[in-house]
């Protein structure tokens, strides 16, 4: 297996909780059918039910492309950091991974999972002006992560900065597998996962998105919104 280690700062990504009717989905989906004009807003709102939650990463969006037009796989996992135990989110799209992790004693954390494990999740891949909208479906199979809930959870001292430093050391872009049998990686990136300030952090998103699209659409940005309908 070969995959490209970033060695660069952290991406600070977020995962929040949005509703549906009149409240924060609505809008958001709004600003991204302005990014992207030629796609009804009906097609975002069909992708997901309100209350679905949302992962967002930035990522080298050229390098994902090249590898990302196949079948994708999304599950949970956990490292052990020292005496700590980290949760990880895990996606892959062809020959590309992106990780959001965090700390396994944020009840948070969990109910993050819990949440994406009722049926589905939105991801929301971007750099600068471009972004890719990938919705997820589950299917519904259980994993073995639930063997370190209680154990974590209920682990004297409060959280630490143990996902902080897996991100930084660069050892899950180095000891990280495939979840697709026969396709190798060639891409990686790896996010700390924050919950705090969420809903500023998608009013940002929002505007970034909004800002830097409402001129003009690029091919490369067309072609991820395509790329995001076919993942699976």
């Amino acid at each position: 297996m070969q995959t490209d280690i970033e060695t660069n700062s952290p991406a600070i990504c977020f995962a929040t909780y949005v509703g549906g009717g009149d409240g924060l989905l609505n809008e958001f989906i709004g600003d991204l059918c302005l990014v992207y004009e030629a796609t009804s807003s009906e097609w975002f709102r069909e992708q997901m039910r309100p209350r679905s939650p949302i992962l967002a990463s930035s990522i080298d969006m050229t390098r994902y492309m090249e590898v990302s037009r196949t079948a994708g796989n999304f599950g949970f996992e956990h490292f052990r950091a020292g005496d700590w135990r980290v949760l990880s989110f895990r996606l892959q799209s062809g020959g590309a991974q992106v990780y959001w992790l965090a700390d396994a004693a944020d009840p948070r954390a969990w109910a993050t999972m819990d949440d994406i494990r009722k049926g589905e999740a939105g991801f929301v891949l971007m750099q600068g002006s471009e972004a890719v909208f990938l919705p997820w479906k589950l299917d519904g199979r259980r994993d073995g992560i639930e063997s370190v809930r209680a154990e974590s959870l209920s682990r004297p001292g409060g959280l630490s900065d143990a996902a902080l430093y897996l991100v930084n050391s660069c050892m899950v872009q180095r000891t990280t597998t495939t979840d697709i049998p026969g396709m190798e990686l060639s891409y990686v990136h790896v996010n700390l996962l924050s919950f705090d300030s969420s809903e500023a952090a998608l009013y940002t998103l929002q505007k970034k998105l909004a800002d830097g699209f409402r001129e003009q659409v690029s091919d490369l940005a067309m072609d991820a919104l395509r790329s995001g309908e076919t993942v699976h």
